[in-house]
């Protein structure tokens, strides 16, 4: 599997957004979606404003499936999930079938608020990834290996957050980049949190000066 960590505020995921549809030309689709089939796609600011309004305040955490006319080959996978006591029944999408399509995570447990916003404690991480082969929904049994195309949107999308971001590590030695408002909200005092571990900038190596 392949993916790309990152910290923004909803600010910076206005950049993300403009990323995703402009320059990859990729629509999204949400996920829980809790009205009925066929689930629209997103394609511009605007719509995913008016889902984001329509989304409920108690449900799973929003996330979106990325897809391409360039590498998407088929639609995605949703299932009806009815049996969860602490939601209204909702769609959700079946991972690694169809597709092929890019997961995009704004942040754990979004919508919830950022911490550029309310002052909370700490920004939590939001993440890309893919998986290395699908299954087809059209040809069962057949396998769907990662389109070069994807290869190239992840490898674009990876480059687009270096630009824009501050690179930040755990302890543990992971990697992650911090957009301008989250490295601005944790030099204000917000941890950039991903489960439990913090990350914090990546100290820069002084080089020697010449002849010491």
């Amino acid at each position: 599997m392949s993916e790309i960590s990152f910290f923004a505020t909803d600010d910076d995921l206005d950049v993300l957004w403009e990323l995703i549809r402009s320059e990859l030309r990729m629509s999204a689709y949400p996920d829980p979606w809790f009205g009925e089939l066929p689930v629209p796609a997103l394609n511009s600011a605007f719509e995913v404003a008016a889902h984001l309004c329509t989304h409920p305040a108690v449900a799973p955490a929003l996330s979106y499936h990325l897809i391409s006319p360039d590498w998407s080959t088929e639609p995605l996978d949703y299932w009806r999930c009815e049996n969860n006591p602490n939601f209204a029944a909702y769609w959700t999408v079946s991972h690694r079938y169809g597709g092929p399509s890019i997961h995009f995570h704004p942040r754990f447990g979004y919508p919830n608020r950022d911490a550029s916003r309310t002052h909370a404690p700490s920004i939590l991480a939001g993440r890309f990834w893919d998986y290395p082969t699908h299954h087809s929904i059209v040809d069962r049994g057949a396998v769907i290996h990662r389109p070069g195309g994807l290869s190239r949107a992840m490898s674009s999308i990876r480059r687009k957050l270096r630009s824009l971001g501050t690179p930040v590590r755990a302890s543990t030695g992971r990697r992650a980049t911090a957009l301008s408002g989250a490295i601005a909200a944790h030099d204000a005092g917000a941890a950039l949190a991903k489960g439990d571990l913090r990350y914090a900038r990546v100290a820069l190596r002084r080089r020697p000066h010449p002849g010491v």
